[in-house]
């Protein structure tokens, strides 16, 4: 699941769901963007923090305006875990989600093909690769 701002929000229910059915399932991951720490914590910041811990999920947060830190979009956060999201594009039952502004879509495709371009071409493919964007495209 990668999301930006309030594009998160559909994704609740699939770690909510997660939560209760107590067998053990391969964690989810969550790609996260916002502009800071301070904002994150407005978009159930804590369901993701006990999800986490619960092993229900393995979380990745970017933040493009965090003081003091060089921004990093969610595009760059998948780059920079290229050896992780690689073998996660290798797996034939992997399912990609994608929420939130128009600009995101462009950017997340065309960091996911970087990093294993077969691989997100299979997931494109089979029907495994799921947008949901809003806003202006241009």
């Amino acid at each position: 699941m990668i999301a930006t701002g309030s594009g998160i929000a559909p994704f609740r229910g699939f770690w909510q769901e997660r939560l209760t059915m107590g067998e053990k399932l391969a964690p989810m991951t969550v790609v996260f963007g916002c502009r800071c720490r301070s904002e994150a914590e407005f978009f159930f910041m804590d369901e993701l923090i006990a999800a986490t811990e619960q092993g229900i999920l393995k979380t990745f947060h970017a933040y493009s305006r965090e003081p003091g830190q060089p921004k990093q979009y969610v595009q760059d956060l998948l780059t920079a875990q290229a050896a992780y999201f690689s073998e996660c594009l290798s797996n034939n039952r992997t399912h990609i989600y994608v929420c939130g502004g128009a600009s995101i879509a462009t950017e997340v495709k065309e960091a996911l093909a970087k990093i294993n371009k077969s691989g997100f071409q299979t997931i494109e493919q089979s029907g495994n690769y799921h947008e949901d964007i809003f806003g202006v495209f241009g």
